[in-house]
């Protein structure tokens, strides 16, 4: 007859299911999924304690009519700056251009975001380097919220594209002034990172 210490005890893993999704309050990506719904996503942090939840969209859009959308979406922009004046040709001029150069930048943010399954309304403004703001979910993983900041690449690559064929130089303008604009938008995603290793390793 066995006695009550004689007897083994299975281990129970009793802890949820561990993400990758980094907390939105201090950062950490010690964090776990606590609860799962059809709608929805509950996340709790381990090293703050914050508790956040995240909405899923009931059907996430193709990925394959996001990228044909932002393919559309540069041509746009090519042809919108075929049909309108150079910078310097009056305020009205450069206020189109502008409009011209915003809206597709604005529109490839949102989406890149959709692409990654996140809700997303783009509102362009017009004052660079802040050409406006994307409403609605926020990516969660690194890698979505660079990739996200720098889909208006695209925009550069065919302003330099356009340059090699056409030789206008007011492509390479504003190629360069996209290029710097995107940069804006990703340099805050990943300096913060940097300087936590650093502070990590001191």
């Amino acid at each position: 007859m066995q006695t009550e210490s004689q007897f083994e005890i299975p281990d129970v893993n009793l802890h949820p299911k561990k993400s990758e999704i980094r907390c939105p309050k201090c950062g950490s990506t010690r964090t776990t999924r606590t609860e799962s719904k059809k709608k929805s996503e509950a996340y709790e942090c381990f090293c703050c304690g914050y508790a956040w939840r995240i909405e899923k969209l009931a059907k996430p859009p193709s990925k394959f009519w996001c990228v044909m959308w932002m393919t559309a979406v540069v041509f746009a922009y090519v042809i919108g700056l075929e049909l309108v004046p150079g910078l310097g040709s009056g305020w009205i001029t450069d206020l189109a251009v502008l409009s011209v150069f915003s809206v597709p930048h604005e529109f490839l943010h949102a989406l890149a975001r959709r692409f990654f399954g996140y809700r997303a309304i783009p509102i362009p403004i017009l004052f660079p380097p802040i050409l406006g703001f994307t409403l609605g979910q926020k990516p969660q993983r690194i890698y979505e919220k660079v990739a996200v900041g720098s889909a208006p690449v695209l925009m550069t690559a065919a302003n330099f594209l356009v340059f090699y064929l056409t030789g206008n130089g007011r492509y390479v303008i504003l190629g360069l002034l996209n290029l710097f604009c995107t940069a804006f938008d990703v340099l805050p995603l990943v300096l913060p990172h940097r300087r936590r290793r650093a502070n990590m390793i001191s």
